[in-house]
């Protein structure tokens, strides 16, 4: 049992390692919240493509993230994601309970406006108490390996959010590239 246990971790490292070795790898050192100017959202992309930001401020204890360009291996943390300010019933400083959210991997994001952006989601997965982890893989855009330098990572919440689905309430910040 114990050599069977053993030789699974074995190959799980292997296969992990393998998918951050190859190609470009693209990190973000921490995620911060997105703090919004006067209540507006901030928009990336143009009209027929565009991300949105939360209206609300949001702050985040710790956080970062990776993505390999070439496997689509992504991976993510976040801990400590709360409210910056008071929306409806939550006070300054809450957390949210098991919010869902998915990480997305945006490609040509730092354009003037209006421009064009693709860009992939991960799956949905919950926060519990504005803490969790993802690590999966995307279909990373085309767009993405002819312009790394124009990635952007975001945490969205999810579709199906009664109040501003799909918008992003913190980024990657202190990108670095392999």
């Amino acid at each position: 049992m114990r050599r069977m246990l053993f030789g699974l971790a074995v190959g799980l490292l292997t296969f992990a390692s393998s998918a951050w070795a190859e190609g470009p790898i693209v990190r973000w050192d921490r995620i911060e919240g997105v703090l919004t100017p006067s209540g507006s959202p901030i928009e990336i992309g143009d009209q027929d493509n565009k991300i949105k930001s939360h209206s609300a401020m949001w702050s985040v204890g710790k956080g970062r993230a990776m993505v390999n360009l070439e496997t689509g291996f992504v991976s993510f943390q976040l801990e400590g994601l709360a409210y910056a300010n008071t929306i409806t019933s939550s006070a300054i400083g809450a957390l949210p309970e098991n919010s869902p959210v998915k990480g997305t991997v945006v490609c040509n994001a730092g354009r003037s406006s209006p421009w064009p952006i693709e860009f992939a989601d991960t799956a949905d997965f919950v926060l519990e108490s504005g803490t969790g982890s993802f690590t999966g893989f995307v279909a990373i855009p085309p767009m993405c390996l002819q312009n790394p330098y124009g990635i952007a990572f975001l945490v969205r919440r999810t579709a199906d959010r009664p109040q501003c689905p799909d918008c992003f309430v913190a980024y990657g910040a202190g990108r670095t590239m392999q």
